[in-house]
């Protein structure tokens, strides 16, 4: 490794991580973040997982950091702090996957830069979220092939085990990932297949047997927390909302220029890749690093077409896979583009996909660190601040509250009314009033019950509370705050 390329990783390396950290001090709260914050937080109280409150993810996340969610600004940064933690060592890895795959330090620098310098990376990995945890166990997973294909070890083939099941129990969705790496083991095991396949099921099942446990406890929670309600949290199901809402999803990806360069150098590498005759026949998808790759972009991709809506951000989830398949072909796309291309040419073509790329930066800063749309700046920390401090002023740590909201229970340590724990609204569902007590939803009936009866202490609403308890907050309670469309309203 010569000095100044050597001196190149570690400065990408240095700035990425200090990014991180800057961003996360003062990054607007994530749209999910409060979800996730809440049911670790409910974990650690020791209330179950599905049967004690709703939850609509798989149980990993809030089981593995309840003992460090215990209430309040000191849990939320620590937790922040271990999603910074699992970004900077995916970036870590990214570089390591790069460079044994191409054994060129340029191209895994580059590989590296395209990571480092990613808006949606960035934004992404600096909130207490799943993906972020999500995005490291598979590139764990990955780099733990690599080095299983390289001597067939045991230990590896065990680890690369542990952190894929691991992955599933964090994120459901990662399951598709399963009959791959299966297949590629049967594959690529030359001796002692059945042993190897029967140690790979033994270390798959020890992260799975504490899942099976909790699903144990209510299997009809977890199947309708997990799924039921996946399909019915977009009110309009309909054909014609659907095409759209992918349309819609497809377009604002594109219209990002970084994002729009990675799809671009991502397809013409994956017909690179098959022109080039480097994954000729399907068995080369799982035994060769370039067709695992592959086959890890395109399941992971296929596989969050599926959730309804689509969110733009599930393209972090494979972007790193993207950026592998990239990085194998970079060396033949920069020779042909030296052959075809003249230097003046070349030199202003990298000049503007650079440019670009940085000022794609531009926008996540503008939402994530100055929360320039409206709907946002109730989370602008500052904001955040200013409400939980005023609903401590109104209320005590022990009292009740019902919060549109699960974040600001959550930093102010107070009680939450039952069954709004991290959905706080009606939705629609198929369920009549028993059938969402009984799943631990709250619903129209509840909300206005308790309202009525006075049961919370503070009602804190984000934008107008809704009209089926609105005479019922009138009547027992005062309003005692309101900014940024939130609104607190005291008992009594």
């Amino acid at each position: 490794m010569s000095r100044k390329l050597r001196n190149i990783v570690l400065a990408l390396l240095a700035i990425h991580l200090a990014v991180l950290i800057a961003y996360t001090m003062y990054r607007i709260i994530g749209g999910d973040e409060g979800v996730y914050l809440a049911a670790t937080h409910a974990v650690g109280l020791q209330k179950a997982l599905y049967s004690g409150f709703f939850y609509t993810q798989m149980p990993l996340l809030p089981t593995v950091f309840s003992s460090l969610a215990q209430w309040g600004w000191k849990s939320f940064w620590i937790l922040r702090g271990l999603a910074v933690t699992a970004g900077f060592l995916s970036a870590v890895l990214l570089f390591a996957i790069v460079l044994k795959m191409t054994r060129n330090l340029t191209i895994a620098a580059a590989a590296l830069a395209l990571y480092t310098f990613s808006g949606l990376i960035i934004s992404m990995h600096t909130i207490y979220e799943s993906p972020v945890f999500a995005h490291f166990l598979s590139l764990a997973t990955f780099y733990l092939w690599l080095k299983y294909r390289e001597g067939e070890k045991i230990i590896h083939l065990v680890m690369m085990g542990l952190f894929l099941a691991t992955l599933i129990n964090l994120r459901a969705t990662y399951i598709v990932l399963l009959p791959l790496y299966l297949w590629s083991v049967i594959s690529l095991s030359r001796r002692d297949r059945i042993k190897r396949i029967l140690l790979l099921l033994a270390a798959l099942a020890i992260p799975t047997i504490p899942t099976l446990r909790i699903i144990a406890i209510s299997p009809r929670h977890f199947f309708f927390d997990n799924f039921i309600f996946q399909i019915y949290r977009e009110t309009d199901r309909s054909i014609g909302y659907f095409v759209l809402n992918k349309l819609t999803i497809f377009i604002r990806t594109i219209m990002d220029p970084h994002l729009l360069i990675l799809i671009a150098l991502t397809i013409l590498s994956i017909i690179l890749l098959l022109r080039s005759k480097k994954i000729a026949k399907l068995n080369d998808i799982v035994k060769k690093p370039e067709g695992m790759a592959l086959g890890n972009l395109i399941l992971i991709a296929i596989v969050y077409l599926f959730p309804y809506p689509t969110l733009r951000h599930y393209f972090e989830q494979y972007m790193a896979f993207a950026i592998i398949v990239v990085a194998v072909n970079l060396e033949y796309m920069w020779n042909r583009m030296k052959e075809l291309v003249a230097p003046v040419l070349r030199k202003t073509a990298i000049i503007l996909f650079s440019g670009a790329y940085l000022m794609s930066l531009i926008p996540y800063l503008a939402v994530d660190i100055f929360a320039v749309r409206d709907r946002d700046h109730r989370r602008f920390l500052p904001d955040v601040k200013r409400v939980t401090a005023r609903m401590l002023e109104l209320a005590g740590p022990a009292d009740t509250v019902f919060s549109e909201w699960p974040l600001y229970p959550f930093l102010t340590g107070q009680t939450v009314l039952p069954y709004t724990e991290i959905i706080t609204s009606q939705w629609a569902m198929p369920l009549d009033h028993q059938g969402f007590i009984y799943y631990k939803l709250c619903d129209s009936i509840y909300l206005k019950e308790a309202v009525g009866r006075k049961t919370p202490s503070l009602v804190v609403a984000v934008y107008e509370p809704p009209s089926y308890y609105r005479p019922e907050l009138d009547a027992g309670y005062d309003m005692a705050y309101q900014a940024n469309d939130v609104s607190i309203y005291r008992r009594k």
